[in-house]
């Protein structure tokens, strides 16, 4: 699954970011705190990029 950046806000109005996993165990939870009106909102700010991959051994060999 990808990750992604979110802005979470409790009910006092403070914010904070946090990074998790679309449709993890964290962002499930916290998006039924907001349906129990515990939090104020769950919002995905962006996306994470998914790192480069590296070469294959043969093309890596190719390449020097």
């Amino acid at each position: 699954m990808a990750e992604s950046v979110y802005e979470v806000v409790n009910n006092s109005g403070q914010t904070v970011g946090l990074r998790l996993e679309d449709g993890g165990e964290t962002h499930e939870y916290l998006k039924k705190l907001v349906r129990r009106d515990d939090l104020k909102s769950v919002t995905k700010v962006g996306a994470r990029k998914a790192p480069a991959k590296a070469p294959a051994k043969g093309q890596q060999e190719k390449a020097e």
